[in-house]
């Protein structure tokens, strides 16, 4: 059921009040705000409570005045998909909505034991309002738990520690982690090594500050079902990719020339069986003297490129880089076509769902 504008919400509403039946059907809800007007987030909320037989649930906005409202509600919800959106920088005024952080959706989570999958665009970029947690009570609460991605929020240790307790089953991780959360992500992973398939984390300050001996590469045990792996360097090393026999799909950035020479290497060698795709981005390393010059720099990242196109030729395996042209991507990926959406019921309004870019 997929609610859009305040009148459709609230005449949606009014109706669900007044038939049980209607409310008891509705297993999956879809609420849009334009606005983030504060009817709009109350009427939401309300739906919430109602429908109490809702599974998967897409909220896209919520008023602040009305977040504690909101988390109320969910708490109390048997959710077996969670979806929240929040762009700020998209069409909402400053500090006019809100949604909750990851220390409270985490806390939210031993709440739904049939909860599969949460994702969502937090709107705190720089985890200015998400609080360090305390150790759960109820370890384990979340065994159905399968895939957790989490953008605009930024996951520190005891928020990796927690969702560890909670969620022994994780198989597909996307956040990003503070530089002070490596120990504790590394720490995490292998706790989650034999379920993992799908990992994606974003370090986005991790060169600021200098890294402590021992902190990276995060990977340094067997992770042997994982088949998609999108990390910077120093977070993961191609000498880590010896631990990922069954990897098809690696996204590798930040590393320096050496790497992708190397990285040319163990995939000739087959270390990589099943690998079909590759996205990497190769520098000049850190400590490099001031004389070499923009052309050696070009010359560099051509030899490396062209290197790893020639091993990848022949094991029939997609390299993305710099030179990757738009004829390359169209050729493998292939045109996307839009199929048009059906819909169940005659309250939605003409609304396309945000893409995430």
């Amino acid at each position: 059921m997929t609610i859009s504008g305040k009148d459709v919400g609230r005449r949606f509403c009014e109706t669900v009040q007044k038939n049980a039946r209607i409310t008891s059907l509705v297993r999956e809800l879809r609420l849009y705000t334009s606005r983030l007007e504060l009817e709009e987030s109350e009427t939401h909320i309300r739906l919430i409570g109602i429908c109490t037989n809702v599974e998967n649930l897409y909220l896209n906005g919520c008023n602040t005045s009305r977040l504690d409202d909101l988390k109320t509600a969910l708490g109390k919800a048997d959710l077996v998909s969670l979806k929240l959106w929040h762009r700020p920088s998209e069409f909402y005024q400053r500090g006019k909505g809100q949604m909750p952080t990851i220390a409270e959706i985490l806390r939210l989570l031993p709440k739904w034991p049939r909860i599969e999958e949460v994702s969502g665009f937090l709107g705190d970029r720089y985890g200015v309002r998400s609080k360090s947690m305390e150790a759960p009570i109820a370890l384990e609460a979340c065994t159905a738990l399968r895939k957790i991605a989490i953008f605009d929020d930024t996951f520190d240790p005891t928020h990796l520690q927690y969702l560890k307790a909670i969620a022994p089953n994780l198989e597909d991780i996307t956040f990003t982690i503070r530089p002070r959360s490596f120990a504790a992500l590394r720490d995490c992973l292998r706790f989650w090594s034999s379920s993992l398939k799908r990992l994606s984390i974003r370090t986005p300050s991790h060169n600021k500050r200098p890294l402590h001996e021992g902190e990276c590469p995060v990977i340094r045990f067997p992770i042997p079902e994982i088949r998609e792996l999108n990390m910077a360097a120093p977070l993961l090393s191609v000498s880590a990719l010896q631990y990922v026999p069954r990897l098809e799909k690696l996204h590798l950035t930040e590393g320096d020339f050496s790497q992708g020479t190397q990285l040319a290497q163990i995939i000739e060698e087959g270390v990589l069986p099943c690998l079909r795709e590759i996205d990497v981005s190769f520098s000049v390393s850190t400590g490099v003297g001031d004389d070499i010059t923009p052309g050696d720099v070009t010359d560099l990242k051509m030899k490396v490129a062209e290197e790893l196109r020639r091993v990848c030729k022949k094991r029939d395996i997609f390299v993305r880089d710099s030179l990757t042209g738009a004829e390359e991507l169209e050729a493998h990926y292939g045109y996307h076509k839009e199929s048009p959406e059906s819909s169940d019921n005659d309250w939605r309004e003409a609304h396309n769902e945000p893409t995430s870019t």
